[in-house]
């Protein structure tokens, strides 16, 4: 008879546990349908049975975030507390719980307690930021990143996060100094850094922040030819045609003096249609290298585009563009010529 008990026991804690997985279900299915009070309804059912299932206590308090019944989701991860008081990551949801509540005294204080329980867990301080950065609380999240990078003596600790942090809030300036640490500490970066930055706003109060945080990276990194060209690129976007020849040939003088880092961006400019720029870059190279065919055909091509933009510009009957026309006319035709005789 004793062993028949048991085995009754047994059978019925087998059937309880087969009908549980079996309403869980249920109740998925209806949160795929957006059926969030008879999901509810099971749950809130099967939890005064068994509150020790962690999926089913994780979803009943995921349906409470969602339909913003944010006391009872607040009573569940108080009694979660109960058994793991210093758990970082249920003091967390607490304080998310009370935020979302409007009680944001509060939340701070639990913040603040988890923040000092983190210690040395990088995934803790984490965990953390992710929450806050959900609710867009971004001034304390980034004092959360500070501490942490503090206490772990790490001040390289969350770049990107930091990164993306900035330009959450649309500080441009400390989002690229942060992106130049990312690129210091890892090697064959520079492609990720030139991406984030071409996504930055294109206006001309973020773009001078973004070009004043990379020159004083070519402070610190003088001799990193890509920051330079990462600043010519910037300078060409802006259409800061002077800037970036001047950049162009001191990058020149860091590469050897070979004149190809001017060449290339006379080609560059000119692609962007902006053949004075051009013209003056190939004029510039021939000077230090007078005998190079591709510069040569280069300017030639410059006094042709000119001719036609005056052309398109000046009204024909106007006598000073017939004459400035022609004279980029004549001009490109004897590059041609000298070309020809040369080579």
């Amino acid at each position: 008879m004793k062993y028949f008990n048991l085995f009754l026991v047994i059978a019925a804690i087998s059937v309880f546990g087969q009908s549980m997985e079996y309403r869980i279900e249920t109740a998925k299915n209806y949160e795929k349908e957006g059926q969030f009070d008879k999901a509810l309804s099971i749950y809130e059912e099967l939890y005064k049975k068994d509150s020790t299932n962690f999926d089913l206590i994780s979803r009943l308090k995921n349906l409470y975030k969602i339909t913003n019944n944010h006391s009872a989701r607040i009573g569940i991860v108080k009694r979660q507390l109960i058994e793991d008081s210093s758990n970082v990551a249920l003091i967390a949801e607490l304080a998310d719980a009370y935020y979302r509540n409007k009680n944001i005294e509060f939340a701070k204080t639990l913040v603040d307690k988890a923040v000092r329980l983190s210690g040395k867990s990088v995934s803790s301080y984490r965990l953390i930021a992710a929450m806050m950065i959900e609710n867009r609380w971004f001034d304390e999240v980034e004092r959360v990143y500070q501490y942490a990078r503090k206490t772990l003596l790490q001040e390289n600790l969350f770049v990107i996060e930091m990164a993306n942090l900035h330009m959450y809030r649309g500080d441009y300036y400390n989002a690229t100094k942060e992106l130049f640490k990312y690129y210091r500490m890892n090697v064959g970066v520079f492609s990720y850094l030139q991406t984030q930055l071409n996504q930055f706003p294109d206006t001309e109060k973020d773009n001078a922040s973004v070009i004043k945080a990379i020159k004083e990276e070519l402070i610190a990194q003088p001799k990193d030819r890509s920051i330079h060209r990462l600043l010519i690129d910037l300078y060409l976007k802006n259409k800061n045609y002077e800037l970036a020849f001047e950049q162009s040939k001191q990058l020149d003088q860091l590469t050897g003096k070979d004149g190809i880092e001017v060449l290339n961006f006379a080609n560059l400019t000119f692609q962007s249609e902006a053949y004075e720029v051009a013209h003056k870059a190939f004029t510039y190279f021939l000077t230090l290298y007078p005998n190079s065919p591709q510069a040569e055909i280069g300017l030639a091509r410059c006094y042709e585009k000119m001719d036609g933009s005056v052309h398109h510009a000046f009204d024909t009957a106007d006598t000073t563009s017939k004459v400035k026309e022609h004279t980029f006319s004549n001009e490109a035709v004897r590059m041609y010529r000298t070309i020809i005789n040369k080579y």
